[in-house]
């Protein structure tokens, strides 16, 4: 009697391009670890190098001001002598004066009183040192200094670390007519935009903005990280961001992450903010850093 059998045949074809793929995924792995870990050095390398440069700041920092504290402490040494010094001759000389003045209470020559020299009549001049103050805390106002020159330096350096690593992902934008709002005129070079009267000769297409006067970069961007620069000195209202290649671009848009819209934007000249439902209020230093982290 004969009896059925299960059995799975694989071609040999098959099973050969299943082994290369395999073996190719076990290359991709190593190549990634490789490069994380490559990366990864380079990170530390990078965050030692700022920390030891933000050590010899605060350091030198440091130094410098308890140098300058200790001038103060002599300035303010060298004025209490001084003083002192000041204090103990008009002692003297109040005490000469006492004397004196006995001496001339008791005597009987009363042509010698007349003949006396008349300033011993009136009270010496001197300092009014009841408008001398003490000082007790000389550096309270240095060490404000300080530490508010610290402040500076330190975020001085960071926004220049920052911007360094930021460079290592800079990308060249060109800014796309065809997705130019009519009343938006584009440079030769498609590096420089602004704002003019609306073209009626300029050509409709699914890809212009026809509500909001907004372009699009050219390129598109599909890495985590990537850095530009744009010039906006002379406005006192922009938008500036990235927005995802599906996003709309026909009546009114409402630009929030939602909507597929990440920027940051300026009104009323000094006004920032982020764009969310609802806005974001930002200072100008968090604009700026927001658009370092979105790729402005």
């Amino acid at each position: 009697m004969l009896s059925d059998k299960m059995f799975l045949s694989l071609d040999s074809a098959d099973e050969d391009q299943m082994i290369r793929e395999r073996i190719a995924k076990i290359q991709d792995i190593k190549h990634s670890a490789e490069l994380r870990k490559k990366t990864k050095e380079q990170e530390k390398a990078a965050r030692v190098e700022i920390f030891t440069d933000l050590i010899h700041s605060i350091e030198r920092c440091q130094t410098e001001l308890l140098e300058m504290m200790e001038e103060q402490q002599k300035a303010a040494e060298k004025q209490d002598k001084d003083h002192i010094q000041e204090l103990q001759q008009e002692i003297a000389e109040l005490k000469l004066r006492s004397t004196e003045l006995e001496l001339l209470s008791h005597s009987k020559d009363h042509l010698h009183l007349l003949q006396t020299d008349a300033s011993l009549c009136s009270l010496p001049h001197t300092r009014n040192w009841s408008e001398i103050s003490m000082n007790t805390d000389v550096s309270v106002e240095t060490l404000r200094r300080a530490l508010t020159q610290l402040q500076e330096t330190l975020d001085r350096k960071l926004r220049q670390t920052v911007f360094q690593r930021m460079q290592r992902y800079a990308v060249d934008v060109t800014l796309n007519p065809d997705t130019a709002h009519p009343s938006l005129t584009l440079s030769d070079d498609r590096k420089q935009v602004t704002h003019c009267a609306i073209n009626p000769y300029l050509l409709n297409n699914p890809q212009r903005f026809d509500y909001c006067a907004c372009v699009l970069g050219k390129e598109g961007f599909s890495s985590v990280r990537f850095y530009f620069e744009v010039d906006v000195r002379g406005s006192s209202e922009w938008d500036i961001g990235v927005a995802r290649e599906s996003i709309n671009k026909k009546g009114q848009i409402v630009a929030t992450p939602d909507n597929g819209y990440y920027a940051v934007a300026l009104r009323n000249k000094n006004e920032y903010c982020a764009f969310a439902d609802p806005l974001v209020p930002l200072s100008e230093r968090e604009a700026t850093d927001s658009g370092s982290v979105c790729g402005l």
